[in-house]
């Protein structure tokens, strides 16, 4: 007889290595639209040299040109994944965004390339709603949060894997070979999401009595997914945390290969060979650390409340870390300020998106993925390097280009420190269960 607990729908043993195949290939999806988005942040100097730009000119092609439309089109496209097949969103989505990075490549002007990075914007809003609604459909609450963090291994793997390779060609044929370059494998990838994955069920691997209750849930609609989200308090202040500190994360990295250039006089190639995997590493043992040690942490303490508690704690660490990215002496404490600030943020990141999809019903997962992945780009990747570019570009005919670029990344410590704020706010709808019952969906 299934209790309560038992988990309806769920991968039967032999689907397990399916599941798995599945995961994969949402990573390799992941892991190309990491590289299209953050190729910018890696190439800015020669770009901004070559189109005779300004910083706070650099900073709208890096942040707004892309957010603004990823942002725009996230919304429906998250909706539209919650009704329709997800994995026929995710493959056109690849497809988009992998032939508009190679448009950059072709762009003659500072116009088409804003043109061709929304392009990407518009592409990349398909990936993190349909993924991880699908990852929620392929695997059980118990392992969902490791599993996200396997699949926010992109950020890692992409600095491993791709941007060593983007620095050596940018440097041996030229910016605009790089992203013609990097837009070729999105196509494969595409073609893998479609003709590989398949449509799951959806709540299919809920426990019975989450499937009994989404069983009488309406169809998705936009207004009943604002309505659930901002009805949810714990999801509103996470969501606002995440937008925040998403601003510092943000400005750290797209300025940081920027700073490197200007005041360490590095190359792209030696970027891609040190910068990369620095970040890769940190990444990796913050990611897979979150959902490992916040597990062992709650069993110890035998309370839930943990899982809003530790990831608030480590992410203060990330404040000291962008206090020493943007004024470190050398490359040496750069790189020490880099591999905490990544690994904190890493820390967090798999947690606290597993949690928000606790935080509202299964008909509105997408949804949930999707604005807190806008948020974190409207007020991150757009405002963030933005700030960052006015600021150095005020005090750059006082003090210089160098120094002016490290007193606008002070930015990002700053916004940090705010940013923590609402995950502490958050921990009073909890109690040693987990989520309290008033303020469940």
């Amino acid at each position: 007889m299934t209790s309560e607990t038992t988990t309806a729908g769920a991968p039967k043993s032999g689907s397990r290595l399916y599941a798995h195949y599945v995961l994969f290939v949402l990573l390799l999806a992941n892991v190309l639209s990491i590289a299209d988005r953050s190729i910018m942040g890696l190439l800015l100097e020669p770009i901004k040299n070559d189109l005779h730009a300004s910083d706070t000119s650099m900073s709208l092609l890096t942040g707004l040109s892309f957010v603004l439309f990823y942002s725009l089109f996230g919304i429906p496209i998250a909706r539209w994944s919650d009704r329709g097949n997800r994995r026929g969103i995710l493959a056109a989505g690849v497809a988009v965004w992998s032939v508009m990075t190679s448009i950059c490549g072709v762009a003659s002007n500072f116009t088409l390339m804003a043109i061709a990075r929304a392009g990407v914007g518009i592409g990349e809003a398909t990936c993190t709603p349909t993924s991880i609604s699908l990852i929620a459909d392929y695997y059980s609450r118990q392992m969902r949060a490791r599993m996200i963090a396997i699949f926010n291994m992109a950020l890692p793997l992409s600095a491993i894997l791709v941007t060593p390779l983007i620095g050596l060609v940018a440097d041996n044929y030229g910016w605009r070979m790089a992203f013609i370059v990097l837009g070729i494998p999105g196509v494969i990838v595409a073609l893998l999401v479609f003709f590989t994955v398949r449509e799951p069920v959806r709540g299919a691997s809920d426990e019975a009595h989450v499937v009994a209750a989404n069983a009488k849930l309406e169809p998705a609609t936009l207004k009943g997914a604002v309505k659930a989200m901002t009805a949810s308090k714990p999801f509103m202040l996470i969501l606002i945390g995440t937008a925040i500190t998403g601003m510092g994360a943000a400005t750290l990295g797209a300025w940081g290969p920027a700073i490197m250039m200007r005041a360490y006089h590095m190359s792209a190639t030696e970027i891609g060979a040190t910068y990369a995997p620095l970040s890769a590493i940190s990444g990796v043992l913050g990611g897979i650390a979150g959902p490992l040690v916040i597990s062992w942490v709650v069993q110890k303490r035998k309370s839930e409340r943990w899982v809003i508690l530790l990831p608030a704690w480590v992410s203060v660490l990330t404040i000291p870390a962008g206090v020493i990215f943007a004024f470190a002496p050398n490359f040496a404490w750069f790189g020490f300020g880099a591999f905490l600030g990544v690994a904190t943020g890493a820390f967090r990141t798999a947690p606290y998106l597993a949690l928000s999809l606790e935080l509202v019903s299964a008909n509105y997962r997408g949804m949930a993925a999707a604005a807190t992945l806008i948020a974190t780009s409207v007020v991150g990747q757009a405002l963030g390097p933005l700030g960052v570019g006015i600021i150095s570009d005020f005090f750059a005919p006082t003090v210089g280009p160098v120094m002016a670029l490290r007193y606008g990344l002070a930015f990002a410590p700053i916004t940090l420190a705010l940013g923590v704020i609402p995950f502490f706010m958050a921990l009073k709808y909890f109690d040693k269960d987990g989520l309290k019952a008033e303020y469940r969906p």
